[in-house]
């Protein structure tokens, strides 16, 4: 019986692939295209390379590259054909933009412009002529494209071909492609989320076969063993990668349910953990408030004060974060509203000095150009409510003074030009009613019908109109057409004569009014 030493010691020994031996005959390309210029990034691709350290401890020489342009592709050329010439064992993972159509299939380099209807010789890397050159080779050789395929893909004769997502690829390899003596067959019907296999499949033969075939696990070495060590791997890494890699191994195991827990809590973004985390504070409308005040004073508008960190707070919050190198998720931490009651405090003390000083220069001077000053700079400072009452009182000492200069005065300008100054002042109503009782009355209904009839007998003759219309538009009061008829333009034209004339004002052409105009 092992002990648990022992065990340590031939496990990972047994679920490595056998390293070194043949490092000449078992070769790999990686192929990880993550960053595009004109083209959408593929982030999952950079997983393709994590495959590295695997694969040489399986006895694997590794060529990877990453990020390949048009150039980078064409140089990429000659090194898979020097792997196809030296391998017995090739695997081939590539990962990026993946173009479909009419024409094959297409690895898009980093500088592609489009993700379509490529041609040989263009930003791409035939994956159809990738695989035949694969089959040609006569090495045992699995193919692997890092994006599911709607129209699956042709493999050719030989070869292996498994696509589907990068991270659940990248698990098939270490679970399944590295075990040494597990069938291809088995491992295509276990490949696992999205995955999809095709070409060479056989249920007699693994990619990489162990040594004579045999599969029985040493003397005291049980599949409970393999599970504990594999999940005590897996939960160190704590990647997608490494749990799907463990729950494809063992579905139903006795760390299963736990590897899905650690799975459903990576695939929460970091701004579902961290408006987790703001939850569980529990904070109170209170707290919220003082969050929202701390934050203004900083000079993160939160859209207002009230207990509610809806979309402003939210953007508010974010921005601080970021400028204190922060992840800018929009919720917080208990150090983080720490931080900020912190920073304000210190934000208000200093801006309190500079309130005191600032009003020291323009308050005490005890004139309204000081006290608006310091308003504009300080509308809720320390001396604000002071500052509002010493100008209301020099207002309503100016408004007193002036109210007695029109009474002197006594005049309609003189009250007119009090209402424009304070039109809702407290002596606004009393300066209306003097000033109405200084303008003259308006014309009487009786004088308004006299001048009608005056006009109506000095106007018998339509020459007299026109003439009347005629001298009103010469001296500038816009009579309108000159036809004769008078309208209600003619009227107001009238009117205004009279008006400036010290005539009364009824609008009608009476016999002072016509000789007035007529003879001025």
């Amino acid at each position: 019986m092992l002990t648990f030493s022992s065990k340590a010691l031939v496990l990972p020994v047994l679920l490595a692939l056998s390293g070194g031996a043949f490092a000449d005959e078992r070769q790999a390309i990686l192929i990880a295209n993550r960053a595009y210029e004109r083209l959408s990034d593929v982030a999952e691709a950079s997983a393709a390379l994590g495959l590295s350290q695997d694969l040489r401890r399986a006895g694997f020489e590794v060529s990877a590259f990453s990020n390949l342009d048009t150039r980078g592709m064409r140089r990429v050329l000659g090194t898979i054909g020097e792997v196809l010439e030296k391998g017995e064992d090739i695997l081939v993972l590539v990962s990026g933009q993946i173009s479909t159509g009419d024409g094959g299939n297409w690895l898009l380099a980093t500088d592609a412009d489009t993700p379509s209807d490529l041609m040989p010789g263009d930003a791409a890397l035939s994956l159809d002529a990738l695989a035949a050159a694969l089959g040609n080779s006569g090495a045992n050789s699995v193919m692997m494209i890092g994006q599911p395929l709607a129209d699956g893909f042709d493999a050719p004769q030989g070869v292996t071909v498994f696509n589907g997502p990068t991270a659940s690829l990248v698990a098939l390899v270490r679970n399944g492609l590295l075990v040494e003596g597990r069938s291809l067959a088995d491992i295509a019907d276990n490949a696992g989320r999205g995955v999809t296999a095709s070409g060479y499949l056989p249920d007699t033969r693994a990619f990489l076969m162990a040594e004579g075939q045999g599969g029985a696990l040493p003397e005291g070495i049980t599949e409970a063993d393999i599970e504990a060590f594999l999940f005590a791997r897996a939960k160190g890494a704590n990647t997608e990668a490494a749990l799907l890699g463990f729950l494809e191994r063992f579905p139903n195991g006795i760390n299963a349910a736990e590897a899905r827990n650690m799975l459903a809590q990576l695939a929460k973004s970091p701004t579902d953990l961290a408006q987790e985390a703001e939850t569980a504070l529990s904070l109170s409308r209170t707290q919220r408030r003082d969050i929202q005040s701390n934050l203004t004073m900083l000079g993160f508008d939160t859209n207002g004060v009230d207990g509610i960190l809806g979309r402003g707070s939210r953007n508010a919050i974010r921005r601080w974060q970021v400028a204190n190198d922060l992840a800018g998720t929009g919720y917080l931490t208990g150090d983080q509203i720490a931080s900020i009651e912190a920073q304000a405090f210190a934000a208000r003390q200093t801006q309190e000095r500079e309130d005191a000083a600032f009003w020291r220069t323009t308050g005490r001077g005890g004139t309204a150009a000081g006290y608006h000053a310091y308003l504009d700079r300080y509308p809720q400072g320390l001396f604000s409510d002071l500052a509002r009452q010493e100008l209301a009182r020099l207002q309503a000492e100016s408004e007193a003074q002036d109210w007695a200069n029109a009474r002197t005065a006594n005049t309609t300008e003189a009250y007119e030009a009090f209402l424009t100054d304070y039109p809702e002042g407290v002596y606004a109503e009393e300066a209306r009613a003097r000033l109405a009782a200084l303008l003259p009355a308006g014309p009487t209904e009786a004088e308004i019908a006299a001048a009608k009839a005056q006009e109506t007998k000095a106007m018998a003759n339509p020459i007299f109109r026109l003439l009347a219309e005629q001298r009103l538009g010469a001296l500038g009061y816009g009579p309108g057409l000159v036809d004769g008829s008078f309208d209600e333009t003619t009227r107001q034209a009238i009117m205004s004569y009279q008006k400036a004339n010290d005539l009364l004002a009824t609008g009608y052409l009476d016999v002072a009014s016509l000789n007035r105009l007529l003879n001025n």
